[in-house]
């Protein structure tokens, strides 16, 4: 299941996210997918003017490879295309420029580490 969290629900996740380079921000909204009751993976958006922004995403390595990135990446992009935003941005690392790529998102910028990608809906 995945519903909206708190911040404060991230905290436990920052250190292992940090290793991956992610950035958690207290302004981001995240949502959290959870198993049995748990937060297992959390995910994060956040609105702007004129597009939106996916942030930090994190599965708990036990749990990957299981469709939970996806699940997360599909429920943020029906949330903002519901809220009639067209342009997403996110910055990706080595883990998820495949994904994006293969789903439709354009690189915008490339960087040493990382690379920016849009998707226009």
């Amino acid at each position: 299941m995945i519903k909206n969290i708190k911040y404060s629900d991230t905290i436990p996740f920052h250190k292992q996210g940090r290793k991956h380079k992610l950035i958690f921000h207290e302004y981001t909204n995240y949502i959290g997918y959870f198993r049995d009751e748990k937060i297992i993976a959390i995910a994060g958006y956040q609105i702007l003017k004129d597009k939106a922004i996916l942030r930090s995403s994190f599965i708990s390595p036990e749990f990957r490879k299981q469709g939970i990135y996806r699940a997360l990446t599909n429920w943020r992009l029906a949330f903002l295309e519901n809220k009639d935003i067209k342009n997403i941005e996110l910055t990706c690392t080595s883990m998820s420029i495949k994904y994006h790529l293969k789903n439709g998102a354009k690189i915008i910028k490339q960087f040493k580490n990382f690379t920016k990608v849009k998707y226009t809906l």
